[in-house]
């Protein structure tokens, strides 16, 4: 069975003549092949947020309960995606690459987006009307 989980980061246009407005809207899809590949970025979802961002925020503080692109530094994004590469938190997972897409066309930083490029299967901007 495939799955697909899709995510958006950046802003529709509506507010784009507002300060702070984003110049890029990124839509992100992941495809999840089978259920073993499905459970295996869940799990890696969740050790992410129990052995890196528990651990950077003291627990006076609401506990993390899902991974976001902002947020969440590169080495954190790093561990996460190697830790599922080895073994519902998926839309979390989606959120992280739409992330590091929007980032790469808005500010010019690719840090993020350099781990998992070589992944995605298409990437185009469209030009303004």
């Amino acid at each position: 069975m495939y799955y697909l989980y899709l995510d958006e980061s950046g802003d529709l246009g509506d507010h784009v003549q507002s300060p702070g407005a984003s110049r890029y809207f990124v839509i992100a899809v992941l495809e999840v092949i089978n259920d073993q590949n499905r459970k295996a970025i869940a799990k890696a979802a969740e050790r992410t947020i129990k052995n890196k961002l528990h651990k950077k925020h003291p627990r006076k503080h609401k506990p993390i309960m899902e991974l976001k692109g902002t947020g969440t530094d590169l080495a954190d994004k790093k561990y996460f995606y190697h830790s599922f590469s080895h073994e519902d938190k998926l839309l979390q997972a989606v959120d992280l690459f739409a992330w590091g897409l929007y980032r790469k066309y808005e500010v010019g930083d690719t840090e993020w987006y350099d781990v998992f490029k070589e992944k995605v299967a298409f990437e185009r901007i469209y030009p303004d009307k």
